[in-house]
């Protein structure tokens, strides 16, 4: 069975597990960033090198010295209690599409949890956490958006809505003023061609549908229950719709950022999966047209260059392009 099939199975019949959802469009594990290679610390503060059973090291697969290794935390999966976006609502309707909810979330349902009202109290917090990353000599790399939203927000379209893009501008202005003298790097999005990679990740069983579509599925239910019938988010709703919306978002995002710190480095991270091309009819071309090509074609290319690249085999990798 190939890597990633078995997580979906039961969702095929039952309501989704969040952390199955969020699994399956995240990047890998560093297990599967390096592969076959372990790697083994000779000791405090020395790089890591091939242990000893794995024979020579190859430099030509070496880690560049400023290669940035790090972890992260996300406002709905790490922090929880994000009780004022999208995804804390849909998790506690009746028959929810997921399994469970999240527990006790930078993120914008926490910073601006109704429209035009910002948290002083949650940018503090943020403003804390990153003093104390530098406090620590870390690298701070900041996501603006990662998946949820306010649930507002949602309601009014989500990404679908065509005022959204300048709704997330005014967000990334504010954070950025509060918070950007302390951020290193910034991402406007994580993983934002999620929806389409959706698309190319088939369900076991003889129906054969894909994860998007399973998730397209509740959208009416999930409208219905909540009354409200131009809720979308970011894994629901019209899916070119999403996609425009969130180029668009990021450009004006980016720009915002920039009017505040012009020296900060802006960019977006995506999830690109390992694809090996069958004999036939591998549709290769297709996916990387559907995905890829939106965010790494034209104007793209004008403003951002490859900052870091991870490849391995046999799960996904993220590309991050800062400017």
């Amino acid at each position: 069975m190939k890597e990633g099939q078995q997580p979906f199975a039961e969702s095929a019949v039952k309501a989704i597990s969040r952390r199955t959802l969020l699994r399956g469009a995240s990047a890998a594990t560093v297990a599967g960033m390096i592969g076959s290679r372990s790697l083994a610390r000779t000791g405090d503060g020395e790089k890591p090198t091939p242990s000893s059973a794995s024979g020579s090291a190859d430099k030509t697969k070496a880690f560049p010295d400023k290669f940035l290794w790090g972890c992260a935390t996300a406002g709905h999966q790490v922090e929880g209690n994000n009780t004022s976006s999208d995804l804390w609502l849909v998790e506690h309707l009746p028959d929810s599409m997921f399994k469970e909810p999240s527990g006790d979330a930078c993120d914008q349902s926490r910073i601006e949890p109704e429209e035009g009202f910002f948290s002083n109290a949650e940018l503090e917090h943020y403003r804390r956490m990153l003093a104390t990353c530098r406090e620590h000599h870390l690298t701070t790399l900041l996501t603006y958006s990662h998946f949820s939203t306010p649930r507002w927000f949602a309601f009014k379209g989500g990404w679908q809505n065509p005022a959204a893009p300048d709704l997330y501008a005014r967000f990334c202005e504010k954070a950025t003023r509060h918070l950007g003298d302390l951020v290193r790097y910034a991402s406007t999005f994580n993983e934002p061609d999620i929806p389409q990679l959706l698309n190319w990740i088939t369900l076991p069983g003889p129906q054969g549908t894909n994860l998007a579509e399973s998730l397209q599925g509740s959208l009416g239910k999930i409208r219905k229950q909540l009354n409200t019938p131009e809720f979308a988010n970011f894994f629901a709703g019209d899916a070119k719709k999403i996609r425009d919306g969130l180029l668009a978002a990021h450009h004006k995002g980016k720009g915002a950022m920039k009017s505040v710190r012009s020296d900060m480095p802006v960019g977006f991270n995506l999830a690109m999966s390992d694809d090996q091309p069958a004999p036939e009819d591998d549709h290769l071309a297709a996916k990387r047209a559907d995905v890829y090509a939106p965010w790494l074609d034209g104007r793209e290319k004008r403003f951002a260059s490859p900052e870091r690249r991870r490849d391995h085999a046999g799960g996904l990798g993220v590309l991050s392009r800062m400017c």
